[in-house]
């Protein structure tokens, strides 16, 4: 499980999102990319307000 505070005094560097992958979809960014040759598809999303959170799409596990 992820312990967002962890991140709790990091800032996002919101025009650093895209270079690195991530595309805006409406009010989020979201990086996706499959890992593990194809078996896992790892998707990141970034809320306007900062909040993360990252699932499995290949299953919908957080």
């Amino acid at each position: 499980m992820f312990d967002r505070s962890l991140l709790k005094d990091s800032r996002i560097l919101w025009e650093k999102l895209i270079p690195f992958g991530f595309i805006k979809e409406g009010e989020e960014y979201i990086y996706a990319e499959d890992i593990l040759g194809g078996q896992l598809r790892l998707v990141i999303r970034i809320s306007s307000e900062g909040d993360a959170s990252a699932f499995n799409g290949t299953s919908g596990e957080y």
